[in-house]
Formats: C-alpha cells, sequence, structure tokens
C-alpha cells in the first residue's frame, strides 16, 4: 500500500510519499515547493493570499497523488497554521478548494513526531534533537529513548529573517540582534542545559541545506556528520560577509538564499549554548514520525 505526507511548513510545502508494507515503509518520492507562508501573515492572520498560495500548491501535489494512485493521503500543517488567530477559517477554505483535511499540529506535537521519525535511523543514548522550520523551532531532550522535554519556540529561519532583516543578506547589525533573539528564547530552556547533549540530531531544511554546503565546500558526495567547528566555520564564513560562501549559496541551495542564514544563527546558537559537539543529519522527521504513528494506530491494516 502507498501512502502520502504533505507537510505545509512556513517557508515549504512537502509531498513525500512511501510504500507501507507489514509495519514498516520505504520513501518512494519526495517533492517540495518553496511558498514562504509566514509571509502572508499580517496582523495575527493568515492572507487570503496566503491561502490561495497554499491552496494552489496542494492542488498540484493532488494530481501527483492521484497519479501514482495513492491509497492513503495524510495533509499536516505546523507554524503557520497554529500561530494564527484565523486558523479555522483557513483549513475550512483549504477543505473547499482542495477537498483535504488539514490536520493542524501543536508545537508540543511537532516536536515528538520529529523525534518519533528522525529515531527510526538515529539512535543515541543521550542526547538533544534540533528541528529548524521556517516558523518554529523544536528542541528534544532526551535518554535512554525517552523524551525528557520537548520544546517549540516561535522562531523559525523565514520569521526570524523578517522579523530582523531590510535586504536579502542581514548586516553585521542585523546578525547581532538575531543572535540576541534566539538567546533569549533558549533562557526559557533551562533544563536542557543540565543534561548531556554531545550528540544532536538535526531535522529541516536549513541543517540540510548545510550539510549540502559542507559537502560542496569539501568535496563530499555523501555526508550525515558535522562537527560543532564545522558549523562555527559555517557561520564565520557569513558572518564575515564573505563574497564566495554567498556565490555557495546561490549554487547549492538558492532558494534558501534568504532563510538560511538566519537558520544558521538559531543552529549555531542553540549548539554553543548546550555543547553540542556532534550534529547527524537526519533525512527523516516530522512526516515518518506521523506515518508511523499512524502504522501504530492501524490505519494501514484496520
Amino acid at each position: 500500500m502507498n501512502a502520502a505526507i504533505i507537510d505545509i511548513g512556513s517557508n515549504t510545502v512537502r509531498l513525500s510519499i512511501y510504500e507501507v508494507k507489514d509495519k514498516n515503509f520505504e520513501p518512494l518520492l519526495s517533492k517540495k515547493e518553496m511558498t514562504g507562508l509566514a509571509g502572508y501573515i499580517q496582523n495575527g492572520s493568515m492572507s487570503e493570499e496566503g491561502i490561495a498560495r497554499a491552496c494552489a500548491v496542494l492542488m498540484r501535489f493532488k494530481e501527483i497523488i492521484e497519479h501514482f494512485h495513492i491509497e492513503k493521503t495524510y495533509v499536516l500543517a505546523t507554524a503557520p497554521f497554529r500561530n494564527i488567530d484565523n486558523t479555522d477559517q483557513c483549513l475550512e477554505k483549504i477543505k473547499e478548494v482542495t477537498g483535504f483535511d488539514v490536520d493542524a499540529i501543536s508545537g508540543e506535537k511537532e516536536a515528538l513526531l520529529d523525534f518519533d521519525g528522525a529515531t527510526l535511523i538515529h539512535q543515541f543514548p543521550q542526547g538533544l534533537l534540533i528541528d529548524i522550520g521556517g516558523g518554529s523551532t523544536e528542541l528534544v531532550c532526551f535518554k535512554e529513548g525517552e523524551i525528557l522535554e520537548a520544546i517549540s519556540l516561535p522562531i523559525g529561519s523565514l520569521s526570524l529573517y523578517n522579523a530582523y532583516c531590510d535586504h536579502i543578506l542581514p548586516t553585521e547589525k542585523q546578525y547581532s540582534k538575531m543572535k540576541k533573539h534566539v538567546e533569549k528564547l533558549l533562557e526559557f530552556c533551562s533544563f536542557i542545559e543540565t543534561q548531556n547533549c554531545d550528540e544532536v540530531i538535526g531535522v529541516g531544511g536549513t541543517i540540510r541545506a548545510c550539510n549540502k554546503l559542507y559537502r560542496r565546500e569539501n568535496h563530499l558526495e555523501n555526508n550525515v556528520l558535522l562537527s560543532y567547528k564545522d558549523i562555527k566555520n559555517l557561520y564565520k564564513k557569513f558572518e564575515k560577509q564573505e563574497g564566495k560562501a554567498y556565490r555557495m549559496i546561490l549554487k547549492t541551495v538558492p532558494e534558501r538564499i534568504h532563510t538560511l542564514i538566519p537558520g544558521l544563527i538559531i543552529l549555531k546558537t542553540v549548539m554553543q549554548r548546550y555543547g553540542c559537539q556532534n550534529l547527524y543529519v537526519s533525512e527523516y522527521g516530522v512526516r515518518e514520525g506521523y506515518l508511523s504513528e499512524k502504522i501504530k494506530e492501524g490505519h494501514f491494516y484496520e
């Protein structure tokens, strides 16, 4: 049986198709479209233009799903639709236009699903999971397979950019302001400081983009491990306004030219604060966690 998961995020909408067999699954196809939905939030509400943008992408993904004759489709929404005043109206309009029922999950739920998905392929005795999205950042502190703390911070790569940047690239002053803002938010995560966070599982587009830059710079075809030193060196290249570094973004992840640096600021600040040493880049996250949950609930073997 094949299943599709659509993940509506603040910066991207992603479609993943899987083959589900014997209560396990294998990825078959993955597509994404950059939407920047966080930029359509005005005075605490998603604009009609933003809703239309989401619906247009969903309809294109619906065509793909119908082409593949998918038996089960799930649509979930994260930060862009949980942090607004007109969530219900948005989801009703999406249902009317696309036929999709959208599950708008909480930040805490997203963190738990991130952990469930990522630990399917990365398992450590203890550590920290980081998911940097467009509109939020999830932190999950764990030990011996158990979650000790799951926190969703109301800031992501796109929302941080929108809050502090006037142009595509931040100024030195804006760097400082963004870093201070992240540091202030982390003051509410003091419990994590008491835990061993040497090992980190990284989830989300920002972290995967950082890994792509690292691979390009070091001429690596495959890589899933970045040290804190690697992240710090990458950060310094952009902080010094090196033209070569910016050209590397354009050659490697051009769609993230404006959001990668804010996302990198979040990542470096978190790793520095909690003494993180090794970052393992995960291809699995919230979508795989969501699918795994549905399988466990018996949706595929009724």
